[in-house]
C-alpha cells in the first residue's frame, strides 16, 4: 500500500497475466506478517528449500513445500 489508498503489486507475483499458482495460499499461511516480511519471504534463499527462494520453488510447481516452509517461518529453526 502507497498513502493515498493506492495498491500497488510486484510484478515477480505473475506470470503469464496470472497471479503464480499457491501464493495466494502461501501469503495466506504468511498473514500475520506485514507485506515487507512477506515479500521477503518470497523472495529470498531459504536452506529449508535447498537455496531456492520460496518463489523459485512456486514457480517450479512445488507449493505444498514452500507452503510447510511458510507456515515454519518465524519458529525456532524455521526460516
Amino acid at each position: 500500500r502507497l498513502p493515498g489508498d493506492e495498491v500497488r503489486y510486484p510484478v515477480w507475483q505473475f506470470t503469464d497475466n496470472a497471479v503464480i499458482p499457491g501464493l495466494k495460499d502461501v501469503l495466506t499461511d504468511l498473514s500475520t506478517y506485514d507485506e515487507w516480511t512477506r515479500a521477503n519471504f518470497m523472495l529470498t534463499p531459504n536452506p529449508l528449500l535447498d537455496g531456492f527462494s520460496p518463489l523459485d520453488m512456486l514457480r517450479r510447481g512445488n507449493i505444498k513445500k514452500v507452503r510447510e516452509v511458510a507456515r515454519l517461518y518465524g519458529e525456532q529453526g524455521g526460516r
